[in-house]
């Protein structure tokens, strides 16, 4: 139905109804008949939903006896005559009925309602009713009466308010509240208009653009056309209007304003540009091409043809490369003003500030322009102060108001920017909270929610636990009831385009994306969105397979963990993040030292000094107290730093290991009970530079046997091997360590068997011959078992049998985690290398068994409810599977040939599982009995792989394998196979493997082949 339809309007007249406090029937008989086939159309459409409404023929036509007819959602017709009667007696029923079977009809109803403003309660009628109801089927009859019209309007009191008042619709409907109506402006309605009927024809447009069409004259349609135009867009329409350009366009070009079009269409493509509806203008510039193919020898068209392409190149460019700065100044100054501020916000996004320092001329020469519009000079002048870091000539004009009110705040936002990248944190919260109070005074609502959201993430950066009062007044700026647009036009949705081709694997669809959401960031100094996109756009550059692009965004993000993860994709290429290290900001400097721990066995050896000289700067600034860190951060400069160092540990000079160890040993002494951030990293660090320089063994050994004494943590293989390696270092410093220390007692033990405490040692063989005692409803976890293994060297055989068989019973014990049977099957494993071969063969049933089947374990059945990535609480079950241990036990209780092959078979059967570590260790002890398993370990695990290299070298085998795993992407790998190499006698077979392994990116790969492990 027509929106200016009769039926659609709101009725001249009200009815109202007596006085009564419970009314029973609305007064339909007051109303006159127009009104009340007003009030059936609203019952049909609002009340029983029934859609498409329409009043059927006008006055004096053959209405086939229908008056409305409107479609049900399954699509069937419903009709419906109004009879506005104040009595409605049998006859009327019959002869309603009759017209509608006599009359034939060019579509289908379904349904027939004979409305009736009087109430119908005769029995003849009813009966009647009830009569045609059958005869009519499948047809379905209705008849709304008073009494069933009310009925349908009971609930319906703003109905029932609209055509019989508001005191009526109490009255009936009992009390509600008024909800007061939005009254549609003139916009709003001409919208809503137009999803039913063409905007050109609801404007008026249509006619002007039929003239336009059959003028002969090019010059009075392209006048006509322009009238169309503008009632279009005077209308809200511009999109529509734009649609008819490329008709003006030719018909310009035959009257030679060929460059008024063209310009017409620039300024569209840099519109278009500016929002990031990058397909529109790709469509909007299609049209310069077509002008272009119409006049192929006008220089005009050329040049903006010349003006586009540059701009999309620049806009296109997935690495966001620059071309020269004076290759942009082309075409019309203001094209030359919009290609290099795109150029300049490129590079400072992507801080190229070599490019932007280099165009700073000619933008500063540009600026000059007064003709220019002023958002545009200011966001050049903002160019220039960024290259030359020179701000106080702008931020004089903003505080003297000499700015225009609503640039004020941008150039306060951009300075903010450049103070927070700076580390000033003060002035930069200061202005983001300046620029958000100056664009709320002229209703710049978006802009001041987006620096007031700038403030608080910044603030998360120095006073991480500063409270959140900022929030609900960005929630208050988000709900202003006129939003407004930023002072500066974004991509507003950016940022989720990137991550949706992202997804969908479009990489450079992805990159310029991402790119556009820096730009606006930056250019508008947005912090926290300059965050979100940077972050993104490493993602998308990782996914490219630019992981240098990846990493400077991610520090310059701050994002430490994800830049671990990039490094780990790229175990066996150096990405170069050492030049971030000179950074500014703690959060950028730490992320790169976070990237470069992780690649450190892929730096090259030549910059090994260079990044030291970086870290022991930081470390000193921190021993003066002058560092300024958020230690607890991932992204923490000082921690990073101390990774970064025991990482390369084994690569630093004396100078600089000397260096580092005393800043360890001047660190204040810590309180019991008490840990540092840095601890395992401190342990690691030291340890190499232990083994990396004797002289420096010494102070090394002694700092690193009082950390580990009580910082169990740190107490990794690295720091083990460095006490191994000096045990005439290590044996005082351990005993000067206090008694009570179980962990020094326990090195002790195995660096001497033979200097074990006797009382110390029978108190370990009764914790672990004692069997475990269970509580209901009471579950441990956690044991000492293996530290007491290590007390019971030299202990009679008898004694370490029964040890182990009660170690086998404890890992096959129903209320023990398996993190505990792992402990268990360990301190067994300690003991049975001192076993005869009598006691093993009575042992071996046992472990082979354990190693197949073993009991399951309830408190982790217990748990693993708890390991949906889902729950709101959640655990890390992984490694439950302890099968793998009691295989490794087994393969040290072999004796026969038999036992072997069956420690073989049960070590092949964990392929797949949580990890093959250990199985690998068991295949490793069983000999040659796995030699000829050569090329079917080199395509397992990197443990089986590892193993494959050893036996390699030792037994030989195919050419191929070898350069297989010399090439194997796992360091862990080609570290096994290089230190095999390095024991081994040279074999001419033998020698391009080596060569390949001397020029490995790792060092360790090198080191180990050159013996040095």
């Amino acid at each position: 139905m027509r929106i200016d339809s009769l039926l659609m309007r709101a009725p001249v007249a009200l009815a109202s109804a007596p006085a009564i406090p419970n009314l029973d029937l609305l007064p339909f008989t007051a109303l006159d008949w127009p009104t009340f086939e007003k009030l059936q159309l609203r019952v049909m459409t609002d009340v029983l939903g029934l859609r498409d409404p329409r009043q059927y023929g006008d006055p004096g036509q053959n209405q086939q006896a229908i008056d409305l007819i409107a479609t049900a959602a399954d699509g069937t017709g419903t009709a419906l005559q109004s009879k506005n009667y104040t009595s409605f007696v049998l006859s009327d029923l019959k002869a309603a009925v009759k017209r509608f079977r006599d009359t034939e009809r060019p579509f289908a109803v379904g349904h027939l309602v004979i409305g009736v403003s009087s109430l119908v309660r005769r029995t003849e009628i009813i009966a009647e009713l009830k009569k045609l109801q059958g005869e009519l089927a499948p047809v379905r009859l209705d008849l709304w009466d008073a009494q069933r019209l009310s009925d349908l309007l009971r609930n319906q009191h703003e109905i029932v308010a609209q055509f019989f008042t508001v005191e009526t619709a109490r009255q009936f409907c009992g009390d509600f509240e008024v909800n007061v109506p939005i009254i549609p402006n003139v916009d709003a309605r001409i919208i809503s208009d137009a999803v039913t009927m063409p905007p050109e024809t609801l404007t008026g447009a249509q006619e002007l653009l039929d003239e336009a069409e059959k003028s002969t004259d090019p010059s009075e349609a392209i006048s006509l056309m322009e009238q169309a135009q503008e009632k279009l867009r005077k209308a809200g329409f511009d999109a529509y209007a734009s649609r008819h350009e490329p008709a003006r366009a030719k018909l310009m070009v035959q009257v030679g304003r060929e460059q008024e079009a063209a310009r017409q269409i620039l300024d569209e493509v840099w519109a278009a540009l500016d929002r990031g509806r990058t397909g529109n203008a790709q469509i909007t510039f299609n049209r310069m091409r077509t002008l272009a193919e119409m006049l192929p020898d006008s220089t005009v068209l050329s040049d903006y043809e010349q003006v586009g392409s540059a701009a999309f190149e620049l806009y296109m460019q997935p690495l966001g490369y620059l071309p020269e700065p004076s290759s942009l100044l082309i075409g019309a100054h203001v094209d030359r003003v919009r290609l290099m501020l795109l150029a300049g916000e490129t590079a400072l996004a992507l801080d190229n500030l070599h490019w932007l320092r280099s165009a700073s001329g000619e933008i500063a020469v540009l600026a000059e322009d007064r003709t220019l519009p002023d958002v545009l000079r200011v966001r050049l002048r903002l160019l220039v102060a960024e290259a030359k870091d020179d701000w106080a000539p702008l931020l004089d004009e903003a505080r003297r108001k000499r700015l225009r009110s609503e640039l004020t705040p941008l150039v306060t936002a951009r300075y903010a920017r450049y103070c927070a990248i700076r580390q000033q944190f003060q002035a930069a919260d200061e202005n983001w909270e300046q620029a958000a109070s100056l664009a709320s005074l002229v209703r710049q609502w978006d802009d001041a929610g987006t620096w007031l959201l700038s403030k608080r993430a910044y603030l998360s950066n120095w006073r991480p636990f500063s409270e959140n009062d900022l929030i609900a007044m960005e929630i208050a700026l988000g709900e202003q009831q006129y939003p407004t647009p930023p002072v500066i036009p974004r991509a507003v949705r950016a940022y989720e385009e990137a991550h949706e081709a992202s997804r969908q694997g479009n990489a450079r669809s992805a990159a310029i994306a991402a790119q556009r959401a820096l730009r606006d960031a930056v250019a508008s100094g947005d912090w926290s969105g300059e965050r979100k996109a940077r972050t993104v756009l490493a993602a998308v550059m990782q996914a490219a397979d630019e992981p240098q692009r990846a990493a400077i965004h991610l520090a310059r993000a701050g994002e430490g963990k994800k830049a671990e993860a990039l490094g780990k994709a790229y175990p066996n290429r150096f990405i170069d993040v050492i030049g971030e290290l000179g950074a500014e900001t703690y959060w950028n400097v730490g992320t790169a030292y976070r990237l470069i721990a992780t690649q450190a066995d892929v730096v090259p050896d030549a910059r090994v000094d260079e990044i030291a000289t970086h870290i022991i700067s930081d470390l000193r600034a921190a021993g003066a107290g002058k560092l300024i860190d958020v230690t607890f951060f991932a992204s923490s400069r000082y921690n990073n730093a101390i990774k970064a160092l025991a990482g390369l540990g084994l690569r630093l000079s004396k100078t600089d290991a000397d260096a580092a160890l005393g800043h360890f040993e001047d660190q204040p002494e810590v309180q019991p009970n008490h840990y540092r951030y840095h601890d395992e990293d401190e342990a690691v660090a030291v340890a190499r530079i232990a083994r990396a320089h004797p002289s420096l063994a010494p102070r090394a050994i002694a700092h690193l046997v009082a950390l580990l004494a009580r910082a169990s943590g740190a107490r990794k293989n690295v720091a083990l091997e460095a006490l191994a390696q000096y045990p005439d270092l290590a044996r005082p410093a351990l005993k000067a360590v206090d008694v009570g220390n179980g962990w020094a007692q326990e090195m002790l033990a195995y660096a001497d068997p033979t200097d074990i405490d006797e009382t110390a040692a029978a108190a370990a063989l009764g914790r672990l011959t004692t069997p475990l005692e269970h509580v209901e409803g009471l579950s441990t976890v956690g044991s000492n078992a293996i530290g007491d293994s290590l007390l019971l060297a030299g202990q009679p055989q008898d004694a370490l049998a029964r040890v182990i068989r009660e170690m086998m019973g404890r890992a096959d014990d129903a209320r023990v985690s398996g993190f505990d049977r792992g402990s268990y099957l360990t301190a067994a494993a300690n003991l049975a290398r001192g076993l005869g071969d009598e006691s093993k063969k009575q042992l071996f049933p046992d472990a082979a068994r354990l190693a197949e089947k073993s009991t399951p374990s309830t408190l982790d059945e217990f748990d693993r409810q708890f390991s949906h990535p889902l729950g709101t609480f959640r655990l890390n079950i992984s490694g439950s599977d302890r099968r793998g241990h009691a295989t490794f036990l087994a393969s040290l209780l072999v004796v026969s040939d038999n036992d072997r092959e069956e420690v073989r078979r049960l070590a092949y059967l964990l392929l797949g599982s949580d990890s093959d570590f250990y199985p690998t260790q068991a295949l490793q002890n069983l000999g040659e009995v796995v030699k000829d398993d050569i090329a079917f370990l080199a395509g397992q695990g990197w443990a089986m792989r590892s193993l494959a290299s050893i036996l390699w070298v030792r037994y030989g085998g195919p050419p191929h394998v070898g350069a297989r795993l010399a090439a194997d992407e796992d360091a862990r790998v080609r570290q096994a196979l290089a230190s095999s190499l390095a024991e081994a006698h040279a074999e001419p077979s033998q020698e391009f493997v080596r060569a390949q392994l001397a020029t490995d990116p790792s060092s360790r790969v090198r080191r180990a082949l050159g013996g040095m492990d």
